[in-house]
């Protein structure tokens, strides 16, 4: 039976220290989001590089794994995060009282120049109450002039489109219709108005098509195996008959030479 795995004693300071600088060293490859085979592999050799470094020159001389060096900079990089995530939350705090404390150590402002921006702070946000004034990119966000006049384009377009409209349109179309006969619906249709429909192949025609060309074949093979099964049932009625009749005429002769060695 295995023996259980011995828990190694805590990171010191210096510890942390020396780890975040061999991290910082390969950062390019550790902090890539990609997945694929080829990168985790580069992110498992980048791994043992850091493992052989950090115990060639660990002063406490307690040998750690690349396993134990990734989850503990793993749990370094959410401890920051948290910090980070309390800290703006304390920007929208009020109600007076002293400042809040700094949560952010310097070892951890550290840390967040080794992860990416996004990762900490994520997407910046320009439209919910999570926007901050002096973060806010002018070029996402569009001015009130150039919306203004927008705005403005489009009511004017409107008007001009309504104006355009010729009121004598308006009384020649009703005066068409005053003298509008029932008779005149059954007009044939302009040929302007007229359209070839072409008649298109679509899917379910094909499917259908095929599907009757399946139950076509089906039953042409069920006809062929039933005349194939009624004819050998004939050729064996037939041969059980010749033997039926050639063993009546052995039966006859035996009984016939029986018969003369009696008599005899």
């Amino acid at each position: 039976m295995d023996e259980t795995q011995k828990r190694t004693p805590n990171f010191t300071a210096s510890e942390a220290e020396q780890l975040l600088e061999l991290v910082e060293k390969y950062k390019n490859i550790i902090e890539c989001k990609r997945t694929d085979t080829c990168t985790n592999a580069k992110k498992d050799v980048a791994w043992k590089r850091i493992e052989h470094d950090f115990n060639s020159q660990c002063p406490s001389g307690c040998h750690r794994n690349a396993k134990i060096l990734k989850k503990k900079y793993i749990n370094l990089k959410r401890e920051v995060k948290k910090r980070v995530a309390e800290e703006k939350k304390y920007l929208y705090l009020t109600g007076g009282g002293p400042p809040p404390k700094k949560l952010l150590t310097q070892f951890g402002e550290k840390l967040l120049t080794v992860l990416h921006e996004k990762q900490v702070s994520g997407m910046q946000s320009v439209y919910d109450n999570d926007v901050i004034a002096g973060n806010i990119d002018e070029s996402v966000i569009l001015e009130e002039e150039t919306l203004e006049s927008i705005v403005d384009f489009e009511k004017s377009t409107e008007v001009e489109n309504y104006e355009g409209i010729n009121e004598s349109d308006n009384v020649e179309s009703s005066q068409l219709w005053n003298k509008y006969d029932p008779s005149q619906l059954k007009t044939p249709k302009n040929s302007k108005l007229k359209f070839e429909e072409k008649p298109q192949r679509s899917a379910k025609n094909s499917w259908a098509k095929l599907a009757d060309m399946k139950a076509k074949w089906t039953e042409e093979k069920y006809e062929a195996e039933i005349k194939i099964m009624y004819a050998e049932h004939e050729q064996r009625m037939k041969l059980m008959k010749e033997k039926h009749n050639m063993e009546m005429k052995i039966l006859a002769v035996d009984l016939e030479r029986k018969k003369k060695k009696l008599e005899g």
